[in-house]
């Protein structure tokens, strides 16, 4: 008996413990409830529901309730607020965590909605950024003047916000433009439905503003057999055909086969969508509608923030979802016989069944020609790059022949050039040490003359030799400083006084100041003038070489001049004259580097040096040098 009881009472504290737990676990579910113009069996809850879907799988703290208000169950405003009233029973003690209304059609219903629960959160999702009044959802055409409030505006009074799946009804247009070049037409099949008369009117604006033609073909105007001869005379390589739905309140037989009327439409001819279509159940061409994937994680992440965060709706901001490429339906597009080179390079391909070469072979054939057309190239290259090399080595090869020959000639120079002067050193020296009276004093002095005059000259020849090797190896060193023009140009003539010829005036001209500097290399500048003025005095037996210093000949720049009344530069070497080893007269005694050697340095100097080709009376060089 005792046992009896307390066994009893041990089942009386377990049903105590779970009907706690269960209220407290009820009490602790988030309730979001859904108003819809389709049922979740419609193709549309599969492209605008799945994120409520998918939470509702993950989360067991959330139940989800839906209403289907369709524009078939309603005929007036009457009937329309009547089903509005019947959710008051769903709810009689308090309202849901958040209303989710779907569809411009039944935004109206928050009115209603809010007044029996009062500042309840709503998130609108549909198509427009505005609210109709309830007497624009029972007329029968589009109308400009019926009264639209933005939904922005509502903020105030209602705890909500919105999130716009936009018509995208300008790239739909795009898109049929694409599909059929030759596009003349647009026939465009609507109905009394609110969302089918507002496209209507932006559908006709936008076709009519690209000239093309607008024949609106709705419910309330037409039966449904007419559609169906409509459909059969048209010319779909000019004409682009577009279906919203065949809803008619004006027409109730219409109404009744509002399915019927899709599947006669999308077997007559290729159609386009101006909205979502689930193109594995629906035949739609194409379409071009709101990003799916953005707009799913859109709807989440807000229905989160309200239910999980606690979050206001009316502090949420809108969104608006962007465009996603065109979807392009591959099976009706071959029902069809439609070029499927139309389709657009960024389109999402739909019920593609090809086989791998049909669903990649543009790519295919496009990467087989870029990599044929890279082989090619790269042969191009090599061809291109061989004969180039070809050529090097053949101008390698040249200038090694032609150096050859440069060092042949050069070793025949020097070898002629510095056996001359070590001669007249020599026997002039073995002279000098003959017995004291063998020779005169005079005679002395002059062969002294001889062998001081041999020395100097087999000096030069050497510094021929080292300047040359210098300007090879590039070691010349450039020492900028302010120079005195005079003063360089006296010092070079002093240097050459002792090879002057006695008929020959040597003498020197400037139009400047003895003060008067520039900023160059004194020491090099005189080196080129020196070897001006040695070049003169070989070739110059009578008449005078006048060394000048102008500002006036090359204005902006010092132009140093050698000009002699010698024997002159031929014409057919004038050109060469600066070359090595190039000697007009191979009777006068040097190694023919001492010009090629003035244009190395005038090179580093950044000056230039030149024969004045003008000049008839003998040569004349010139250095001139940038100021």
């Amino acid at each position: 008996m005792c046992t009896v009881f307390w066994m009893k009472r041990f089942v009386s504290c377990i049903i105590f413990l779970i009907t706690v737990f269960l209220s407290t676990f009820a009490a602790d579910r988030k309730e979001i409830f859904i108003i819809a113009p389709l049922s979740a069996e419609n193709a549309w809850w599969t492209g605008n529901l799945t994120a409520i879907d998918d939470l509702q799988n993950e989360r067991n703290d959330l139940e989800v309730k839906t209403y289907e208000l369709s524009n078939k169950t309603y005929n007036s405003v009457a009937e329309y607020e009547d089903q509005i009233n019947k959710l008051k029973d769903w709810y009689p003690d308090k309202h849901p965590d958040l209303v989710l209304v779907f569809g411009t059609a039944c935004y109206p219903a928050i009115y209603q909605l809010n007044e029996f629960w009062p500042d309840v959160p709503f998130i609108l999702v549909g198509e427009f950024d505005y609210i109709c009044e309830k007497e624009y959802l029972f007329t029968p055409y589009w109308d400009k003047d019926a009264k639209r409030t933005k939904l922005t505006e509502l903020q105030d009074d209602f705890n909500m916000t919105f999130i716009q799946t936009p018509i995208y009804y300008k790239e739909t247009i795009d898109l049929i433009c694409q599909m059929i070049p030759k596009l003349k037409k647009i026939f465009f099949i609507g109905g009394e439905e609110l969302l089918s008369k507002e496209l209507t009117a932006l559908f006709k604006n936008e076709v009519e503003s690209r000239h093309l033609t607008f024949v609106p073909y709705l419910a309330q105007d037409h039966q449904t057999t007419d559609l169906e001869f409509a459909l059969s005379q048209i010319d779909h390589t000019t004409t682009g055909v577009i279906y919203t739905n065949w809803l008619s309140r004006t027409k109730p037989r219409n109404k009744l086969l509002k399915t019927g009327v899709r599947d006669m439409v999308e077997e007559a001819s290729p159609h386009f969508s101006p909205y979502f279509e689930n193109t594995n159940v629906d035949d739609a061409v194409g379409f071009v509608c709101y990003d799916l994937n953005l707009y799913n994680k859109l709807l989440s992440a807000t229905v989160l923030k309200v239910i999980d965060d606690n979050v206001a709706p009316r502090d949420i901001p809108h969104e608006v979802i962007p465009a996603q490429p065109p979807v392009i339906n591959v099976k009706d597009l071959r029902r069809f016989n439609i070029d499927e080179h139309l389709i657009p390079e960024n389109a999402i391909l739909a019920n593609d069944t090809s086989t791998f070469w049909e669903q990649n072979r543009r790519t295919i054939l496009i990467s087989l020609f870029a990599i044929l057309t890279i082989i090619v190239v790269f042969l191009l290259i090599l061809y291109i790059r061989g004969r180039r090399f070809r050529k090097e080595l053949a101008a390698a090869k040249q200038r090694a022949e032609d150096s050859d020959r440069s060092k042949t000639l050069f070793v025949q120079n020097m070898s002629h050039d510095i056996r001359t002067p070590l001669n007249a050193i020599i026997g002039f020296s073995q002279l000098l040490s003959l017995p004291e009276g063998a020779i005169s004093d005079e005679e002395k002095r002059e062969y002294s003359s001889y062998i001081n005059n041999s020395t100097n000259m087999l000096m030069m020849l050497v510094d021929d030799i080292l300047n040359l090797a210098e300007g090879e190896e590039g070691s010349y060193k450039i020492e900028i400083s302010e120079t005195p023009c005079n003063s360089i140009c006296r010092s070079a003539m002093t240097n050459v006084e002792y090879r002057v010829n006695p008929n020959v005036n040597l003498r020197f001209t400037s139009e400047v100041d003895d003060d008067y500097t520039i900023m160059t290399d004194g020491r090099r500048v005189q080196q080129v003038l020196i070897n001006y003025l040695t070049n003169a005095c070989k070739h110059t037996n009578e008449g005078e070489i006048v060394l000048h210093c102008s500002l006036s000949e090359n204005p902006g720049k010092m132009t140093f001049s050698v000009t002699d009344t010698g024997t002159g530069i031929p014409k057919d070497m004038q050109d060469d004259i600066f070359e090595r080893f190039t000697k007009h007269d191979i009777l006068v005694q040097g190694t023919g580097l001492g010009l090629n050697i003035c244009r190395t340095v005038a090179e580093k100097l950044n000056a230039e040096v030149k024969l004045d080709k003008t000049y008839t009376k003998g040569a004349r060089f010139v250095l001139i040098i940038n100021l």
